[in-house]
């Protein structure tokens, strides 16, 4: 498992991110301080809205991961947290 901070500053951007994660077989969620969404969820997402304290969650194989995380590196600022 990986946890991405991630910026999103528009709605175009969630859809965008939305396009993204569904491309890959890993299972991808997006959490904010209010809650936890499937990130492959566009009314989840959307219903969620763009907000500074972002997190995504990754769950699958370090391949899917890695060719996950170049794909997102492209459109968004995103970096690794440490995960406890």
């Amino acid at each position: 498992m990986r946890i991405y901070s991630i910026e999103v500053p528009s709605v175009d951007k969630l859809r965008e991110l939305v396009r993204i994660v569904d491309q890959f077989r890993c299972d991808v969620n997006l959490k904010n301080g209010l809650g936890c969404i499937d990130c492959k969820s566009l009314l989840g997402v959307l219903k969620m809205g763009c907000s500074q304290d972002m997190a995504l969650e990754v769950i699958g194989e370090d391949a899917d991961c890695d060719a996950l995380e170049s794909e997102l590196a492209a459109f968004f600022h995103i970096s690794l947290k440490e995960v406890m």
